[in-house]
C-alpha cells in the first residue's frame, strides 16, 4: 500500500525508518508517525478479534469506505452552520465560509472529488490557486486554507480520509500592524465639521466607534436595550459581540455620550459598510490624514490610542473589546510615544 509520499532513497534511513531530518522531504516523517500511531491504536484490538486477517487490517488502515466528495462535505458543513446562525455563528461567518466554498469549487472547475484524494499536493496547489489565480494576499490565502482545514478535519472524523494532510502544511499568518489614529489625528477629526450631511454623519459615527471600540456590525445593531446605567449614574454599553458572542462591556466616555444618544434617537443615519468606508475616506482627506482609514480603524484606535496608551490595563481592554483570548488584545499593545514618555518620565 502506498502512502502517496515521495523522498529520494538516499535520504531514507533504513534503521530509523525515517527520512533524514536534513532532507527537504523530512515532512514525510510526520505522515509516517501518524500512520504508525494509527497502527498502534488498531493493533490493541487484534487480540480481541477471533478471525484476524492481515489484508483486512491493512485495508482498514489505509482505505476509506465512502466516495463522498469534498464539495459535498463542505456543503453539508455550510448548511449546518446556516441553521445555527444567531445562536452559534454570525451571518458574516457563514458568508465567509460560503465564499470559501466558491473558491474551492472554482479551483476544482466545479467537479467534486472524493475526500480520500486530498493530500499535501492538493493543499499546496489550492494555496497557489488562491495566491496567483485569485490574487489573495498571504493572510487572506491562509484564512481560506484554514477554513478548508476544518472541512478536512470533518472528513477525518467521518473516516472519509485516513491521514491528515495538513500535518505537512506549516505556513502561518504574518503579523500585521493594525492601522490606528494618533491622538493628534483623532483630535483633527473631532475639531472638524462639514456642511455636507453625509460627510458630517460619517464623521460623528466614526468618532462614536473610536470612543466605544464597537465594530461596524456591533455599532449597526446597537439598541437602547444595550445601554445600562449603574447606581452612580454612569452609562455602559453591554452587548454580545456579533463575531464571537462574547459579552463586551464599555463605559461610555463623555466624548461619546452625546453622539451615542443622538445615534440611539435616530439622529445619525445607518449605512452599509461599503458606503461607510467610502465616505470615511473623504473625511480623512478633508482632515489631512494620509492613512487608509476604514471603519475598523476606529476599533484599533480605541484599543491603542484611547485606552492602552492612556494606561488602561490589558485585561480591562480585553473585556471592553469582547475578546475571548488575551492574545487578541495584545495585538494592539504596541509601544506608542506617549507610553515611552510616561515610563521614561519616572527616570527623570
Amino acid at each position: 500500500m502506498s502512502i502517496k509520499r515521495k523522498a529520494p532513497v538516499d535520504d531514507f534511513d533504513s534503521d530509523t525508518q525515517r527520512v533524514s531530518r536534513s532532507s527537504q522531504y523530512s515532512s514525510v516523517n510526520i505522515v509516517l508517525s501518524a500512520i504508525e500511531t494509527e497502527i498502534e491504536k488498531m493493533s490493541l484490538n487484534i487480540d480481541q478479534e477471533k478471525d484476524f486477517q492481515l489484508d483486512r487490517f491493512v485495508k482498514k488502515l489505509f482505505l476509506t469506505h465512502s466516495n463522498k466528495g469534498i464539495l459535498e462535505l463542505f456543503t453539508e458543513h455550510n448548511e449546518k452552520m446556516e441553521s445555527l446562525v444567531g445562536s452559534e455563528y454570525s451571518k458574516n461567518t457563514l458568508k465567509k465560509y460560503k465564499t470559501g466554498y466558491r473558491n474551492l469549487k472554482r479551483f476544482l472547475d466545479g467537479k467534486d472529488i472524493p475526500c480520500y484524494e486530498i493530500d499535501i499536493d492538493f493543499i499546496e496547489d489550492y494555496d497557489y490557486h488562491l495566491r496567483i489565480k485569485r490574487g489573495c494576499k498571504h493572510n487572506t490565502t491562509l484564512k481560506y486554507i484554514f477554513q478548508f482545514r476544518k472541512i478536512v478535519r470533518l472528513a477525518i472524523k467521518e473516516r472519509l480520509l485516513k491521514v491528515n494532510p495538513f500535518l505537512e502544511y506549516n505556513k502561518t499568518y504574518r503579523e500585521k500592524t493594525p492601522t490606528y489614529l494618533t491622538s493628534k489625528e483623532l483630535k483633527r477629526i473631532e475639531e472638524s465639521s462639514f456642511e455636507i450631511d453625509r460627510i458630517e454623519n460619517i464623521r460623528q459615527l466614526f468618532l462614536l466607534a473610536c470612543y466605544t471600540g464597537l465594530s461596524y456590525s456591533d455599532l449597526m445593531k446597537l439598541s437602547p436595550e444595550d445601554l445600562v446605567e449603574d447606581e452612580d449614574g454612569q452609562w455602559f454599553i453591554i452587548q454580545p459581540r456579533t463575531k464571537t458572542q462574547e459579552e463586551a462591556m464599555v463605559m461610555i466616555l463623555d466624548k461619546a455620550k452625546d453622539l451615542l444618544f443622538q445615534y440611539i434617537e435616530g439622529n445619525l443615519n445607518k449605512l452599509s459598510n461599503q458606503k461607510f468606508n467610502a465616505y470615511l475616506k473623504e473625511v480623512a482627506d478633508l482632515c489631512g490624514i494620509k492613512k487608509n482609514v476604514t471603519v475598523h480603524v476606529a476599533r484599533h484606535t480605541f484599543a491603542t490610542t484611547v485606552t492602552l496608551a492612556k494606561g488602561v490595563p490589558l485585561e480591562t481592554v480585553q473585556h471592553m473589546m469582547g475578546h475571548k483570548d488575551l492574545r487578541s488584545t495584545q495585538h494592539y499593545a504596541r509601544i506608542t510615544t506617549s507610553k515611552v514618555k510616561r515610563e521614561m518620565s519616572k527616570i527623570n
